[in-house]
């Protein structure tokens, strides 16, 4: 009887093994080692409020609780602005067809505009003289926005779990989580004190970022995936007017839409 009982357990087992390994090789299709992907998306953005320290010749103030807007600009096609709308790009790699370990490396264009109707608390120095009160940041006085191309780098470790294949693979769904950090790159136009600047892309900060997403393929080649991002900004550096500067820290959360295709190598 235990001799039975060995034969079955060693069916059972070989049983297993055998169909755990062609899962595996179905999820690979090829067979090679790792995957190759690309992706091209869209973003929203939703900014939580931050205080921004501007300092120059002859002023250093804060204004308290800024809550910026996303600039988006989709909602009109025959308008469409193609120096604003929040592109997403992506490339990555897994190590490991069947680990799902990888690095992606990605841009976001983010566009970050306080806006004209929202009041703010003003402290500090101007022109010499203390200030501390609430002002809404029109006119001449100030106008803030991270736009036209600014976005994060980022470089982030992906992690990929399998929710559902199909019987022959051709419908993947996967969820997939990403940690990392990079760089904050800015064109940030600034009005102040009645001068205007348009500056050029400058290296103004860095990022973190933890990303949740859902992932479908099709026929092993083709994505669409969608999630959310959040992001921590410190922005160290970033021109103004003349030889001004502001500084904040920034925490964000970006809803993302991306399309893309994959090769297995």
């Amino acid at each position: 009887m235990k001799s039975i009982y060995k034969y079955v357990l060693l069916f059972l087992f070989v049983s297993v093994s055998y169909s755990s390994y062609s899962q595996l090789t179905a999820i690979s299709q090829s067979g090679g080692i790792g995957k190759l992907w690309m992706m091209f998306g869209y973003n929203r953005a939703y900014f939580f409020p931050s205080d921004i320290r501007f300092k120059g010749e002859g002023y250093d103030f804060t204004i308290s609780k800024a809550k910026a807007n996303d600039d988006w600009q989709f909602s009109n096609a025959d308008h469409w602005d193609k120096e604003i709308p929040q592109f997403t790009y992506r490339i990555g790699y897994f190590f490991n067809s069947e680990e799902m370990l990888g690095l992606e490396a990605s841009y976001n264009w983010v566009n970050y505009d306080l806006p004209l109707n929202a009041k703010v608390k003003v402290k500090g120095t101007i022109h010499d003289s203390l200030v501390n009160g609430e002002v809404y940041p029109i006119g001449d006085f100030l106008r803030y926005r991270h736009t036209n191309g600014s976005g994060y780098a980022e470089l982030k470790v992906v992690k990929g779990f399998l929710i559902y294949g199909n019987h022959d693979y051709s419908q993947m769904f996967f969820a997939l989580a990403k940690a990392g950090g990079g760089l904050a790159i800015t064109r940030t136009g600034v009005t102040l004190f009645g001068e205007k600047q348009q500056n050029d892309f400058n290296l103004s900060g860095f990022t973190g970022t933890l990303e949740g997403t859902i992932k479908y393929t099709y026929n092993s080649h083709w994505n669409i995936e969608t999630g959310l991002k959040g992001d921590f900004v410190d922005y160290t550096n970033v021109l103004t007017v003349d030889t001004g500067r502001a500084t904040h820290y920034v925490i964000s959360l970006h809803w993302i839409i991306s399309i893309g295709f994959e090769v297995r190598l």
